[in-house]
């Protein structure tokens, strides 16, 4: 995979023999909180319709996209087919939020791919220093800022209208990253790349990914292809495709989440002893290949371990 820029540009000191390096931004990497929102305020400006006529085709449909998904469900449109999967997943939902609450507290949080801003506004509540959401639907930007702001959490949490191939946020401004559900929906060697940027050394993405290889759930996609862009129907996610992050981040945590669980889409009271058979089930190997979705960890060398830059690919 193609390295970051260079080393220096990760790994800056900030003594007089080692000055502070500035990024594309004009920011310095590691910068301030208060750089990050001033930077956040800038960019706020930016995105219009000009900007968004200016993205590639698939950005452009992946932005109507999700804007008509979200006034749809303003208008209070009747559930979607397949709608009852969702309600499945609660073990996976409990595990996200948990990892916010532990990893939030006095970090830099980023919701990558915020759509409403739910996990932005939880790790807010949880105590992050700053929560920012970021998305490129802005609909969705909408709708998460008017949450921050019924919720009272304006000043804590803040919401952006971006491409997340192409942040121009600081380098090395972010702490941690929930990535739910998003992955997918980009090209996946762009945005690790842009994580690996804006992510500080020794930070973490916990991201939570559907998995391709059910081939119920596969023929389900295909017979659904309304429910999703093109580029998201032929990107869902492997355990194989994280070779294209092992030259950059350390892969942990791997887990994979509902098998048995998806029964209860018919049967809900069984939900909770399908949960515990998925406990089982999901811990088998080849049998976990068939789950609904996994999640795994991507970490960042601390900065005492970064001067020999990212790794190269095994």
């Amino acid at each position: 995979m193609e390295a970051v820029d260079s080393v220096a540009s990760t790994c800056t000191g900030f003594s007089l023999e080692n000055p502070v390096q500035v990024d594309a931004t004009g920011f310095p990497a590691g910068c301030s909180v208060d750089g990050l929102e001033r930077r956040l305020g800038e960019l706020a400006g930016l995105a219009d319709a000009e900007w968004l006529a200016g993205l590639p085709e698939r950005k452009r449909e992946e932005s109507a996209f999700h804007d008509r998904r979200r006034a749809q469900e303003q208008a209070g449109a009747p559930g979607r087919v397949g709608a009852g999967l969702y309600e499945a997943a609660a073990m996976s939902s409990r595990h996200v939020v948990e990892w916010i609450e532990r990893e939030a507290p006095g970090a830099v949080f980023l919701d990558y791919g915020c759509g409403r801003g739910g996990d932005a506004l939880s790790a807010a509540r949880a105590g992050a220093r700053l929560a920012v959401g970021i998305d490129l639907s802005g609909e969705s930007i909408a709708l998460a800022r008017e949450a921050a702001r019924e919720a009272g959490l304006e000043s804590r949490a803040r919401f952006l209208q971006c491409d997340a191939e192409e942040t121009r946020l600081p380098s090395e401004s972010i702490d941690r990253v929930v990535c739910r559900g998003v992955l997918h929906h980009l090209d996946l060697e762009a945005c690790l790349r842009e994580l690996y940027r804006i992510l500080a050394p020794g930070g973490r993405v916990l991201a939570l990914e559907a998995l391709g290889y059910n081939p119920a759930l596969r023929l389900f996609r295909e017979l659904t292809p309304a429910r999703r862009t093109r580029w998201e129907r032929s990107h869902v996610l492997t355990p194989a495709r994280l070779r294209a992050a092992r030259g950059q981040f350390e892969v942990e945590d791997l887990r994979f989440w509902h098998l048995a669980s998806l029964l209860s889409i018919f049967t809900p009271p069984l939900r909770p002893a399908l949960d515990r058979l998925d406990r089982v089930l999901t811990r088998v190997p080849l049998v976990q290949l068939a789950a609904w979705m996994f999640s795994f960890e991507l970490v960042k060398a601390p900065k005492s371990s970064c001067l020999t830059g990212p790794r190269s690919e095994d």
